[in-house]
């Protein structure tokens, strides 16, 4: 079906460069002209049956809650979920509560409501300001260093890269390394 779509999308589209058409004017004129039709003509094929197909959307089931943007949010230790920057506190009493760091699914529905579902439940929660939390995470000042500095580790003269030769010559004769 979607490979159908394609192939009228091309042929508008070369209709309307044929045409010369270059606005949305225009391209509306072409398509409300008889140009589909003819499309639909050429392309259309009957049903296979004439018996509707479609099955009812069953009684349990709410369109709103389906026809939705869901996100997954992890829950913090005190039961705050983000979620575009908003915090929702899910409140105590609610009969399923997850623990925290476990996900939840975050829904906006089409008319902008937000719920907080988990296990299958629409939790209830509040929504709080970012002033109420208390900032644990504030930063740390800075520890001062140590004024002594860490002394380098040499090897000994029985270390292995310097029995291998390379640095004998040099040492030997004075010579410093590059």
């Amino acid at each position: 079906m979607e490979r159908a779509h394609g192939v009228q999308q091309d042929r508008l589209v070369k209709e309307l460069r044929l045409r010369g058409v270059t606005t949305i004017d225009g391209a509306n004129e072409v398509m409300c002209g008889g140009f589909v039709d003819q499309l639909n003509e050429k392309f259309a094929k009957p049903p296979a049956s004439k018996e509707d197909a479609h099955r009812p959307v069953p009684a349990a089931v709410k369109l709103a809650e389906v026809f939705c943007i869901a996100k997954q949010r992890l829950v913090a230790n005190d039961w705050v979920v983000r979620y575009h920057n908003r915090l929702l506190q899910i409140s105590r009493d609610n009969r399923v509560l997850p623990r925290p760091k476990e996900k939840v699914t975050v829904r906006r529905l089409l008319d902008g409501t937000v719920q907080v579902v988990h296990a299958g439940h629409t939790l209830r929660y509040r929504e709080i300001e970012a002033d109420t939390l208390v900032k644990v995470t504030e930063p740390h000042k800075a520890m001062p260093q140590s004024a002594t500095v860490r002394a380098v580790h040499k090897p000994g003269p029985r270390h292995p890269w310097r029995q291998s030769g390379l640095f004998s010559e040099s040492r030997a004769s004075g010579a410093s390394r590059p």
